[in-house]
C-alpha cells in the first residue's frame, strides 16, 4: 500500500448567524500548519463584513505578521473581481498563500450554496435564481 509523503486537510463550514449574515470558517491542517480563517459575509450582497485568521501551528514567526493584514479583505464583494483582490492582498512579502487558499475555497462557495438554498426555502423563485446565474454568477458552476 502506498502512503502519502505529505497530506493537507481542508474543512469548510457555513453558519447562518442571522438573517442576511453568514459565518464561513475554513481550516487547514497538515504536519506544518494549523490555520483557521473566519469570515462574516452579508447576503445577498456577498460582501465580507469581518475577517480573521488564527495561526495555531505555523512554520515561521513571520506568519503571525499576517494576522492584522487579513483585515484588508473586509469590504470585498464576492461578485466583483474577488480572486484578483485576493491575490493583491494575500500574495507578496506581507501575504499568506495558505490563508488566501482558505478564503478562496470558502467565500465564493457561499454564493453557490446561498442562492439555491434561498430558492429551496421559497425566498426566491427559480426564475430569479436563473437570472442570477445568467448575470452575477455567469460562467460559474453551481454544483458545489
Amino acid at each position: 500500500m502506498e502512503y502519502p509523503v505529505f497530506s493537507r486537510n481542508f474543512q469548510v463550514d457555513y453558519f447562518e448567524k442571522s438573517e442576511g449574515l453568514w459565518q464561513v470558517t475554513s481550516h487547514l491542517r497538515d504536519h506544518v500548519h494549523d490555520i483557521l480563517v473566519r469570515l462574516e459575509i452579508s447576503a445577498p450582497e456577498m460582501i465580507i463584513q469581518d475577517a480573521e485568521v488564527k495561526f495555531i501551528r505555523y512554520p515561521l514567526e513571520g506568519c503571525l505578521k499576517f494576522v492584522d493584514h487579513m483585515k484588508k479583505i473586509i469590504g470585498a464583494n464576492l461578485f466583483e473581481n474577488f480572486h484578483v483582490k485576493l491575490a493583491d492582498i494575500f500574495l507578496g512579502r506581507e501575504g499568506c498563500p495558505n490563508a488566501m487558499n482558505l478564503v478562496g475555497i470558502a467565500a465564493p462557495a457561499l454564493m453557490f450554496f446561498y442562492f439555491p438554498n434561498q430558492m429551496n426555502r421559497g425566498k426566491i423563485r427559480p426564475d430569479e435564481l436563473w437570472q442570477l446565474m445568467s448575470t452575477k454568477l455567469r460562467g460559474n458552476c453551481i454544483a458545489h
